[in-house]
């Protein structure tokens, strides 16, 4: 959060933390809504807060899950569709105070945080999936086997009385199962340069960086079609200066058609900006995907040379590639 605080949200209330002051803040909790600005679906039960960065660092994106019906595509549908938990957000203005936009559709909110959310599912889904696997080898390893871990054999396998060799092999897939579980990472973050979309730390971490999200092309092509739309303004501005009336707003009206030419203008002009400057920086980021691979390959080549041509010649250089050591001559051998 902002300011050096962070905010922790149960049912209709939060709290805050004071990080300079590593304490709870004063007169805290409060209530959701009239302190967050917030109404309806947002007032309550929210599953948590991401600030913006950038030009986005005075906006909060607050998430909510909701039980709702959507269509085969995964959109909001009021009839005919599939019962579903899905995520919801609105997005607080820390500056304004004020509730600036909500997207309440699934298909909107997943797309435009692209990858999020089926990162953030992948815990509890882990989590279910260790106690599902743990629980089957408890089962599996009870001696006798109870009535109902023989029904799970006769339905899975085939067999209403398994032998040792078929209850170790299921054993021994159910903890295969369990360690790769076990292996995938608990935490992730977003990583600035990262040069790739993702990337895994076994057990560990999973790291996102610019490209995860940033869609850049898709934005590109959204902006050029705003300009394009607000283009077409053009003719309606000209035929309505050309009209000829008489009334004592005909000044006022004048003036305010006169204004909202220019503003389009101005619009048109920044949203061309942006979907230039977009375009470069795909340019950039491809060029630059370029120079990382190219590096990359060259780092290998080096490699390569080296582990066929270097001689370590310094007692502290031997440990550090003892691939070489066999290619020191035995006059260097223990010298400085």
């Amino acid at each position: 959060m902002q300011s050096g605080f962070a905010c922790f949200f149960r049912g209709p209330d939060y709290m805050r933390f004071d990080w300079p002051a590593n304490a709870a803040s004063v007169g805290y909790p409060k209530p959701i809504g009239p302190n967050w600005h917030t109404s309806g679906d947002f007032t309550h039960d929210l599953d948590g807060e991401i600030t913006g960065l950038r030009a986005f660092g005075a906006k909060a994106y607050l998430f909510r899950t909701v039980t709702t019906m959507v269509n085969r595509d995964g959109r909001r549908t009021s009839s005919g569709g599939f019962v579903v938990n899905a995520p919801v957000y609105c997005r607080y203005d820390f500056n304004r105070e004020v509730v600036d936009n909500t997207v309440t559709d699934p298909a909107d909110v997943v797309g435009q945080w692209n990858g999020l959310f089926p990162l953030l599912d992948a815990g509890p889904a882990i989590e279910l999936a260790l106690d599902r696997i743990g629980g089957a080898e408890t089962a599996a390893a009870a001696t006798p086997l109870d009535p109902a871990t023989l029904t799970a054999f006769a339905h899975h396998f085939m067999t209403l009385s398994p032998d040792t060799t078929v209850v170790n092999t299921v054993r021994d897939r159910l903890r295969q199962i369990r360690e790769r579980l076990t292996e995938l990472p608990d935490r992730f973050r977003w990583t600035a340069d990262l040069g790739f979309a993702a990337t895994t730390t076994p057990g560990t971490l999973t790291e996102i960086g610019n490209e995860f999200s940033a869609l850049i092309g898709r934005s590109v092509a959204e902006f050029m079609r705003l300009q394009k739309l607000i283009n077409t303004a053009d003719d309606a501005f000209r035929k309505a200066v050309k009209v000829d009336w008489q009334s004592e707003a005909r000044d006022l009206y004048v003036k305010r058609l006169k204004e909202a030419k220019e503003l389009t203008g101005a619009l048109s002009e920044a949203l061309r900006t942006v979907s230039t400057t977009l375009a470069t920086y795909s340019e950039a980021v491809t060029t630059a995907k370029s120079h990382y691979k190219s590096r990359k390959v060259t780092e290998k080549k080096l490699s390569e040379v080296m582990s066929r041509e270097a001689t370590a010649i310094t007692p502290t250089a031997r440990p550090t590639a003892p691939y070489l050591t066999s290619r020191v001559p035995s006059r260097t051998r223990g010298s400085s």
